[in-house]
């Protein structure tokens, strides 16, 4: 089956999408801040809802979403938790590692915008972006 750019760019998007609730959700866990961890877990909370939007959004239209590697995430996940086991190096670096998917996944959104046309789909896609940005923006005060 072939896919237009728009649905490669959708799934990428997706894909993203669920990868940093993951990624957050785990960072949570490593992280011994409480007012950080509750970041984490209201940013693994809102991702898994914009990406539940967006996979309504596909199946609605009869595209079938991907789904993120879990053999791929498994190994970020080890990576993540070494480095945090290292004191403040290992705490900004993943925090840092965070808002680089956060700013992956808004490059990610602003690159299927540039393949939309249906006013549906752009709404969600436009708010995935804002809440990526916004996410980066926060977890970079921390």
């Amino acid at each position: 089956m072939l896919r237009d750019e728009a649905t490669v760019a959708l799934n990428e998007l997706l894909v993203q999408c669920e990868t940093n609730a993951e990624h957050f959700r785990y960072t949570a866990d490593l992280i011994d801040e409480p007012e950080v961890r509750s970041l984490l877990a209201e940013l693994a909370n809102e991702r898994d809802q914009l990406a539940d939007a967006l996979r309504q959004r596909m199946r609605q239209r009869d595209e079938l979403p991907d789904t993120a590697d879990s053999e791929l995430g498994a190994l970020q996940e080890l990576g993540d938790t070494i480095a945090s086991n290292l004191a403040d190096w290992g705490r900004t670096r993943v925090i840092e590692s965070r808002i680089r998917d956060e700013q992956r996944l808004a490059e990610l959104a602003a690159e299927a915008l540039s393949h939309l046309v249906d006013a549906d789909y752009r709404a969600t896609v436009e708010q995935i972006r804002e809440k990526a940005t916004s996410g980066a923006t926060r977890l970079g005060k921390r």
